[in-house]
């Protein structure tokens, strides 16, 4: 079960609920980088290798300064996998919560009641919720932002017309 489905509330009516998008081509972006980062320190080994200025690296010191950087390669992946996994918020009747990145660990829990909330934008993929308070929540990679937005509108219409 999801976060958002296994954190309704009974009283609850979920609207919405959205999740980190992955199309099939934004793989390609980070195989790319990949690609590209690999090639740079071939480039960058050989180069040290044969320069006059810069003593000569060792075979086994070009082999560590690859496997460091195919390393932070992999690293950046992995944190791109988890966040794919567990990014998601959901739209109910009564409030706004999920899970969003966070700095240094896969998510951070977020949750708002309606009426904390001044207002919902978005842009492409972006999500963001300005609260009364003056705070922001940014979420950026999200699918179907446009129905959250169009949605959170409606219930918020719907909120003042009571």
């Amino acid at each position: 079960m999801d976060y958002v489905q296994s954190s309704l509330r009974p009283e609850e009516r979920l609207v919405v609920r959205i999740t980190r998008g992955r199309e099939w081509y934004s793989i390609l972006g980070t195989l790319v980088v990949l690609v590209v980062g690999a090639g740079a320190i071939n480039f960058i080994a050989r180069t040290l290798i044969n320069s006059t200025v810069v003593p000569a690296l060792s075979q086994s010191g070009i082999i560590a300064l690859r496997g460091l950087v195919l390393l932070l390669f992999l690293l950046i992946a992995l944190r791109d996998l988890i966040q794919q996994l567990t990014i998601e918020v959901g739209l109910t009747d009564r409030r706004v919560f999920g899970r969003k990145p966070a700095l240094l660990r896969a998510a951070r829990v977020f949750e708002l009641r309606l009426d904390e909330i001044e207002d919902v934008k978005r842009r492409g993929t972006w999500l963001f919720i300005h609260t009364k308070a003056s705070s922001k929540i940014r979420i950026s990679g999200l699918r179907n932002t446009e129905a959250f937005v169009k949605l959170f509108g409606e219930l918020s219409i719907a909120r003042e017309g009571t």
